[in-house]
Protein backbone atom coordinates (compact mmCIF):
# COMPACT_ATOMS: atom_id res chain seq x y z
CA UNK A 1 0.00 0.00 0.00
CA UNK A 2 2.89 2.42 0.32
CA UNK A 3 4.73 1.72 -2.46
CA UNK A 4 1.38 2.60 -4.35
CA UNK A 5 0.58 5.66 -1.94
CA UNK A 6 4.08 7.02 -2.57
CA UNK A 7 4.80 6.35 -6.13
CA UNK A 8 5.55 8.72 -8.26
CA UNK A 9 2.56 8.82 -10.66
CA UNK A 10 0.34 8.46 -7.54
CA UNK A 11 2.21 11.98 -6.30
CA UNK A 12 1.38 13.52 -9.65
CA UNK A 13 -2.17 12.49 -9.72
CA UNK A 14 -2.45 14.64 -5.64
CA UNK A 15 -0.52 17.25 -7.19
CA UNK A 16 -3.59 17.52 -9.65
CA UNK A 17 -6.05 16.85 -6.78
CA UNK A 18 -4.29 19.87 -4.93
CA UNK A 19 -5.04 22.21 -7.84
CA UNK A 20 -8.57 21.29 -7.96
CA UNK A 21 -8.75 21.78 -4.64
CA UNK A 22 -6.99 25.08 -4.29
CA UNK A 23 -9.01 26.62 -7.08
CA UNK A 24 -12.15 24.95 -5.41
CA UNK A 25 -11.55 27.01 -2.59
CA UNK A 26 -10.83 30.71 -3.93
CA UNK A 27 -6.86 30.05 -3.13
CA UNK A 28 -6.06 32.28 -6.65
CA UNK A 29 -3.80 35.09 -5.44
CA UNK A 30 -0.38 33.38 -6.37
CA UNK A 31 -1.62 32.88 -9.97
CA UNK A 32 0.62 34.51 -11.89
CA UNK A 33 3.81 33.85 -9.72
CA UNK A 34 3.04 30.24 -10.37
CA UNK A 35 2.51 29.87 -13.88
CA UNK A 36 6.38 32.14 -14.07
CA UNK A 37 7.93 29.52 -11.82
CA UNK A 38 6.54 26.51 -13.40
CA UNK A 39 7.03 27.48 -16.93
CA UNK A 40 10.84 28.30 -15.68
CA UNK A 41 11.12 25.38 -14.06
CA UNK A 42 9.79 23.13 -17.05
CA UNK A 43 12.07 24.75 -19.20
CA UNK A 44 14.66 24.55 -17.70
CA UNK A 45 14.49 21.03 -17.32
CA UNK A 46 14.23 20.14 -20.98
CA UNK A 47 17.59 21.82 -20.94
CA UNK A 48 19.36 20.27 -17.90
CA UNK A 49 17.86 16.72 -17.21
CA UNK A 50 19.96 13.70 -18.89
CA UNK A 51 20.05 10.05 -16.83
CA UNK A 52 23.46 11.14 -16.21
CA UNK A 53 22.63 13.97 -13.96
CA UNK A 54 23.84 13.54 -10.36
CA UNK A 55 21.41 12.09 -8.07
CA UNK A 56 18.54 11.43 -10.63
CA UNK A 57 15.76 9.04 -11.52
CA UNK A 58 13.90 9.55 -14.25
CA UNK A 59 10.66 8.40 -11.84
CA UNK A 60 11.62 10.76 -8.72
CA UNK A 61 13.48 13.56 -10.81
CA UNK A 62 9.89 13.77 -13.01
CA UNK A 63 8.41 15.18 -9.78
CA UNK A 64 10.73 17.86 -9.09
CA UNK A 65 11.11 18.45 -12.77
CA UNK A 66 7.79 17.97 -14.52
CA UNK A 67 5.01 16.69 -12.41
CA UNK A 68 5.52 20.14 -10.00
CA UNK A 69 6.50 22.20 -12.42
CA UNK A 70 3.14 20.74 -14.58
CA UNK A 71 0.93 21.51 -11.62
CA UNK A 72 2.02 25.38 -10.74
CA UNK A 73 1.37 25.94 -14.73
CA UNK A 74 -2.09 24.42 -14.71
CA UNK A 75 -2.47 25.88 -11.62
CA UNK A 76 -1.61 29.73 -12.69
CA UNK A 77 -3.67 29.14 -15.96
CA UNK A 78 -6.77 28.12 -14.50
CA UNK A 79 -6.80 30.75 -12.07
CA UNK A 80 -5.89 33.46 -14.74
CA UNK A 81 -8.80 31.84 -16.50
CA UNK A 82 -11.47 32.83 -13.31
CA UNK A 83 -9.55 35.50 -12.28
CA UNK A 84 -9.07 37.59 -15.47
CA UNK A 85 -11.87 36.28 -17.22
CA UNK A 86 -9.29 34.46 -20.00
CA UNK A 87 -11.03 31.86 -21.97
CA UNK A 88 -9.63 29.35 -24.18
CA UNK A 89 -9.99 28.75 -28.12
CA UNK A 90 -12.04 26.36 -29.72
CA UNK A 91 -9.17 24.56 -30.20
CA UNK A 92 -7.76 24.54 -26.65
CA UNK A 93 -11.22 23.10 -25.37
CA UNK A 94 -11.64 20.51 -28.04
CA UNK A 95 -8.02 19.34 -26.82
CA UNK A 96 -9.09 18.94 -23.40
CA UNK A 97 -11.89 17.12 -24.58
CA UNK A 98 -9.62 15.00 -26.23
CA UNK A 99 -7.48 14.71 -22.89
CA UNK A 100 -8.35 11.18 -22.03
CA UNK A 101 -7.41 10.28 -25.24
CA UNK A 102 -4.00 11.89 -24.99
CA UNK A 103 -3.38 10.14 -21.84
CA UNK A 104 -3.85 6.93 -23.39
CA UNK A 105 -1.76 7.63 -26.82
CA UNK A 106 0.72 9.10 -24.90
CA UNK A 107 1.50 5.57 -23.54
CA UNK A 108 2.00 4.22 -26.84
CA UNK A 109 3.37 7.01 -29.00
CA UNK A 110 6.37 7.55 -26.10
CA UNK A 111 7.73 4.36 -26.57
CA UNK A 112 7.59 4.55 -30.25
CA UNK A 113 9.60 7.52 -30.37
CA UNK A 114 12.38 6.00 -28.23
CA UNK A 115 12.55 3.33 -30.51
CA UNK A 116 12.41 5.52 -33.40
CA UNK A 117 15.20 7.59 -32.03
CA UNK A 118 17.22 4.57 -31.37
CA UNK A 119 16.38 3.36 -34.87
CA UNK A 120 17.60 7.16 -35.98
CA UNK A 121 20.97 7.23 -34.20
CA UNK A 122 21.65 3.88 -34.93
CA UNK A 123 21.23 4.61 -38.57
CA UNK A 124 22.67 8.00 -38.88
CA UNK A 125 25.99 7.20 -37.13
CA UNK A 126 26.22 4.36 -39.91
CA UNK A 127 25.59 6.66 -42.43
CA UNK A 128 28.44 8.63 -41.29
CA UNK A 129 26.42 11.64 -40.86
CA UNK A 130 27.82 14.83 -38.64
CA UNK A 131 28.07 14.12 -35.35
CA UNK A 132 25.64 16.72 -34.52
CA UNK A 133 22.86 14.94 -36.17
CA UNK A 134 23.68 11.59 -34.34
CA UNK A 135 23.37 13.29 -30.87
CA UNK A 136 20.36 15.07 -31.83
CA UNK A 137 18.41 11.59 -32.12
CA UNK A 138 20.65 9.88 -29.16
CA UNK A 139 18.69 10.62 -26.35
CA UNK A 140 20.81 11.31 -22.74
CA UNK A 141 23.46 12.97 -24.87
CA UNK A 142 24.63 16.21 -23.09
CA UNK A 143 22.95 19.46 -24.23
CA UNK A 144 19.75 20.09 -24.70
CA UNK A 145 18.85 19.70 -28.21
CA UNK A 146 18.13 15.17 -28.17
CA UNK A 147 15.49 16.40 -25.09
CA UNK A 148 13.78 19.24 -26.72
CA UNK A 149 13.32 17.61 -29.96
CA UNK A 150 12.08 14.48 -28.27
CA UNK A 151 9.77 16.28 -26.46
CA UNK A 152 8.57 17.82 -29.53
CA UNK A 153 8.12 15.00 -31.59
CA UNK A 154 6.68 12.83 -28.88
CA UNK A 155 4.53 15.51 -27.68
CA UNK A 156 3.09 16.25 -31.21
CA UNK A 157 3.03 12.55 -32.26
CA UNK A 158 1.02 11.90 -29.14
CA UNK A 159 -1.43 14.87 -30.10
CA UNK A 160 -2.13 13.92 -33.51
CA UNK A 161 -3.22 9.98 -32.35
CA UNK A 162 -5.33 11.69 -29.27
CA UNK A 163 -7.39 14.13 -31.50
CA UNK A 164 -7.76 10.93 -34.13
CA UNK A 165 -8.43 8.81 -31.77
CA UNK A 166 -11.16 11.54 -29.77
CA UNK A 167 -12.70 12.30 -33.32
CA UNK A 168 -13.19 9.15 -34.87
CA UNK A 169 -13.55 6.64 -31.83
CA UNK A 170 -14.62 8.40 -29.01
CA UNK A 171 -16.60 10.94 -30.04
CA UNK A 172 -18.15 8.38 -31.84
CA UNK A 173 -18.67 5.62 -28.98
CA UNK A 174 -20.26 8.25 -26.76
CA UNK A 175 -23.04 9.28 -29.35
CA UNK A 176 -24.00 5.96 -30.43
CA UNK A 177 -23.83 5.01 -26.56
CA UNK A 178 -25.82 8.22 -25.89
CA UNK A 179 -28.11 6.77 -28.79
CA UNK A 180 -28.78 3.41 -27.68
CA UNK A 181 -29.59 5.31 -23.81
CA UNK A 182 -32.44 7.44 -25.03
CA UNK A 183 -33.53 4.43 -27.03
CA UNK A 184 -33.23 2.34 -23.88
CA UNK A 185 -35.17 5.06 -21.47
CA UNK A 186 -38.00 5.41 -24.39
CA UNK A 187 -38.95 1.51 -24.44
CA UNK A 188 -38.91 1.92 -20.52
CA UNK A 189 -41.55 4.97 -20.82
CA UNK A 190 -43.55 2.87 -22.96
CA UNK A 191 -43.35 0.62 -20.94
CA UNK A 192 -43.94 1.83 -17.91
CA UNK A 193 -47.20 3.81 -19.36
CA UNK A 194 -48.97 0.50 -20.68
Amino acid sequence: VLSLVFHPLTLEFILGMGVGLAVTKNIRRLALPALIAGTTVFMAALFLFTPEFPGQSLNWSRIALFGLPSALILYGLVCLELKQGWTASSRLVYLGDASYALYLCHLIVYPMTLKAFEILAAGFAQQGLPAWMVSAVTLGHTGPVDNILFAVVAFSGSMVCATLTYSFLEKQSLAWLSRQRRTLMGRLRQADGQ
